[in-house]
């Protein structure tokens, strides 16, 4: 079997993405953590699909 070194976990340390994204409309999140959520977000959905 040929190893396929494909991503097995994401680990966020010290963060709450789902959080800053969740709330990210009512004002309890500076912007700039809410718009890095979303960039996550959207990174990580883009690559699972991808990869």
């Amino acid at each position: 079997m040929i190893p396929q070194k494909r991503l097995q976990v994401v680990i966020n340390f010290n963060n709450d993405i789902g959080d800053y994204m969740e709330w990210s409309g009512e004002g309890w999140y500076p912007v700039n953590l809410s718009n890095d959520a979303y960039k996550f977000a959207t990174n990580y959905v883009v690559y699972g699909l991808t990869h």
